[in-house]
């Protein structure tokens, strides 16, 4: 990520760290790699405001990934935050991911920890079954209720269940409270994908539960990358429709 957070750049390193040619969008800027320079287009929101956790609802409305097979192309509808860190750039991420060697053309729930003292993945989780599309699934990162800077991950699919499932809760030495968030798509790709994705967006500090105890990213900003990607508002502070334009 270009503003707050260098988002899923790390976590296709991860898989192949390979320079690739871009080949669509405005000026052709749209691409897989990310070295030396990351050419992922995004469409996304954010807002700087220190808190216990964020929760992300993200539907991917429809998807089409041409290079699915290749587990750099991907299309993801994503949360991420940044605690402080030792580290300049570390993040925590969750949300679902199109693409990325599945060609279902269905979201995949992922999650993933960039090191806060290292330069280095050090946790990243995929599902290998789809979740369902065209419908909001929930994520959320959370430090809730230790605020002790060990930050945990949960996911809620609403057909499958009321409650939240707890995936993950990392390595710790994050700050207790976020510096920022962001929220959106993102896409790595040669070819240009078809995709529509929405996003909503919550922070809170008591619970991440229901509301009451949730509220609206206050201040926060929304960009799509120009002739590459299209963003719009869904009324709200942090809620945007995004798709591959």
């Amino acid at each position: 990520m270009r503003r707050f957070i260098p988002t899923l750049v790390a976590f296709t390193c991860l898989l192949v760290c390979a320079p690739a040619q871009a080949k669509w969008g405005h000026d052709n800027e749209c691409g897989v790699s990310v070295y030396p320079t990351d050419t992922h287009c995004y469409a996304l929101t954010g807002v700087a405001t220190p808190a216990y956790a964020t929760i992300g609802y993200q539907d991917a409305v429809y998807a089409s990934v041409p290079e699915c097979s290749n587990r750099e192309a991907f299309v993801s509808q994503e949360e991420w935050a940044a605690p402080k860190s030792t580290l300049p750039g570390g993040w925590i991420e969750d949300g679902e991911i199109t693409g990325a060697g599945y060609c279902d053309n269905k979201p995949h729930i992922f999650f993933d920890e960039r090191s806060p003292t290292r330069n280095e993945i050090i946790n990243f989780e995929e599902s290998s079954l789809p979740t369902f599309p065209n419908q909001y699934n929930y994520f959320a990162i959370s430090d809730l209720p230790e605020k002790n800077g060990r930050w945990y991950t949960y996911w809620r699919i609403p057909n499958e269940g009321s409650s939240w499932s707890f995936f993950g809760a990392w390595g710790g030495g994050w700050s207790a409270k976020t510096l920022s968030e962001e929220a959106g798509m993102e896409i790595s790709d040669e070819s240009k994908p078809t995709y529509e994705g929405k996003t909503e967006t919550a922070l809170t500090d008591t619970t991440i539960t229901p509301p009451p105890g949730w509220y609206n990213w206050t201040g926060a900003w929304a960009e799509g990358e120009e002739g590459s990607t299209c963003i719009g508002s869904l009324g709200v502070p942090g809620n945007i429709s995004t798709g591959a334009c």
